[in-house]
């Protein structure tokens, strides 16, 4: 299975298994987004900009985009990730 096949199949699985989570992340693109709380502790207090949504492990994340130019994946719903949204 190509690449473009296997994020075509995974973004299938998040419309049918998350449809909810999914919707709520596609309207915070553009947004920005301060993680407060996360398992690493990496980038927590910084604010970084909404850039898209993405699966990662069978699940809807957004990707973030930090002034620096670093990026970073941020699940939407996880008990480990405190996060505000501006």
């Amino acid at each position: 299975m190509s690449t473009i096949d296997e994020a075509l199949t995974r973004r299938m699985r998040m419309y049918t298994h998350d449809d909810g989570a999914l919707g709520f992340a596609e309207r915070q693109i553009g947004r920005l987004i301060t993680v407060h709380r996360r398992r690493d502790g990496w980038r927590c207090g910084q604010p970084g900009r909404v850039m898209m949504v993405a699966p990662s492990q069978g699940r809807p994340c957004w990707l973030v985009e930090y002034p620096d130019g670093a990026h970073d994946v941020v699940p939407v719903a996880d008990p480990g990730y405190h996060y505000t949204l501006h």
